[in-house]
């Protein structure tokens, strides 16, 4: 997390966990770090991402500010023109996750054939996004 974001989402308040610096260094330091992907599924393996691709490692890019967020965002080329360049540049290759009508493809378990947004004004519609971070949480892989 950015130094300069810590106030952000850490607070001394007994309501709080309690918390520490570790360590300090510079963003680049991370560069090429690999990380565990957080939803990992069949459709979505790396060796999905194609031609050689070398995706779930740490990579720069320029768009990345301390205005909002951790200081360290998701990278996804299929969904942005800046994560598509950035992508690129340092192939981590693209995983298409969303067919054509908006729904998530085979092979996400329990996301499956389920729409990504309420497309539809479908008044049954279950958020996917709340069922994600429920996961995520239960998982022990949420920040926040």
């Amino acid at each position: 997390m950015a130094k300069a974001l810590l106030g952000k989402y850490f607070t001394d308040a007994p309501t709080h966990q309690p918390w520490k610096i570790l360590a300090e260094f510079t963003g680049s330091r991370l560069e090429e770090c690999r990380y565990e992907q957080l939803l990992p599924f069949e459709a979505n393996s790396p060796d999905k991402a194609g031609n050689g691709a070398d995706p779930f490692r740490v990579i720069p890019g320029d768009f990345v500010t301390t205005e909002d967020g951790t200081g360290i965002v998701h990278t996804s080329p299929a969904f942005g023109a800046d994560d598509y360049k950035v992508g690129r540049k340092y192939n981590i290759g693209i995983l298409i996750m969303v067919d054509k009508q908006g729904k998530f493809m085979d092979g996400l378990g329990e996301f499956s054939n389920r729409y990504v947004k309420n497309y539809k004004d479908d008044p049954n519609y279950q958020d996917v996004n709340v069922d994600i971070c429920v996961k995520l949480k239960k998982e022990g892989r949420a920040f926040k």
